[in-house]
């Protein structure tokens, strides 16, 4: 509440010619010049100002305009992480995310809108979907990065061997148990590489899925020429759960925090 009551109090619209004016201070204190012949001045700037402030505080318009006001300073700091992100990926994947973000731009353009509520929606959906985007990408240049670079098949064939061998009357039970244990081992090599390549189909999903989208909401804009929020959102949590982000982990969720999707508002009855 404070927020809103700092930023109606020091509102300052622009005036052409002379940049933005902080109308209301500048008429709080031409009354209390004004006060100074008469008292009544003040008594009667005291009301209208409670009034303006109380008229301005209480309107969902003016709220949304002050949210999205503060969302551009945390936006220059997520921006600076976003590109810290960025640059660790491949150059091709680096592509990706500047094609993406020239196509988000070009729905905002294209848009247009003297709207600075609807617009402010249309570039927060934009955002999330931005960092939604370049999240999956980081995901999986981590998991190449991570992997091993042994096939499957030559796991497979070790495995024959070992079972190989624990099946043959002929190995000795000292080399079969510890056969035994190697070929669990294997086993479980191949169910986290099976399980990886099915996070990594995912994400290729996911990727091009959130690039659709962008592309339709460039078509749309072309056709509407009006603002319109891009619903979108990919749900990665339990995907992308554990210690796959390594020392990124601070700015993957700090990045999560900016960029999460605003809460939806219970509607209300009279």
């Amino acid at each position: 509440m404070w927020r809103y009551l700092s930023a109606a109090f020091l509102a300052a619209p622009e005036v052409p010619g002379l940049g933005r004016i902080p109308v209301n201070v500048v008429a709080l204190v031409g009354i209390g010049i004004l006060g100074f012949a008469h008292p009544a001045f003040w008594l009667a700037g005291i009301g209208l100002e409670f009034a303006y402030l109380f008229s301005l505080v209480s309107s969902p318009r003016f709220r949304r305009i002050v949210d999205t006001e503060d969302l551009v300073v945390v936006a220059a700091d997520a921006e600076r992480q976003r590109a810290d992100l960025e640059a660790k990926l491949a150059t091709d994947d680096r592509s990706r995310v500047a094609n993406l973000a020239a196509k988000c731009q070009k729905v905002l353009e294209t848009q247009g809108g003297d709207d600075p509520v609807l617009v402010g929606d249309s570039v927060r959906a934009l955002d999330r979907l931005r960092w939604l985007h370049l999240k999956l990408l980081f995901a999986r240049h981590r998991l190449y990065q991570q992997a091993s670079t042994e096939h499957p098949g030559e796991i497979e064939r070790t495995l024959a061997e070992c079972d190989r061998q624990v099946a043959d009357p002929k190995t000795p039970e000292n080399v079969r148990a510890s056969q035994r244990a190697t070929a669990e081992v294997l086993r479980r090599r191949l169910e986290v590489k099976a399980r990886r390549a099915e996070i990594l189909a995912e994400i290729g999903s996911d990727l091009t899925r959130l690039e659709a989208q962008v592309d339709l909401a460039l078509d749309e804009a072309l056709i509407s020429h009006r603002p319109a929020v891009v619903a979108v959102d990919v749900n990665v949590g339990g995907v992308l759960d554990g210690d796959l982000w390594g020392g990124s982990a601070g700015t993957v969720d700090a990045l999560d925090r900016a960029y999460a999707p605003a809460p939806v508002k219970a509607a209300t009855s009279i």
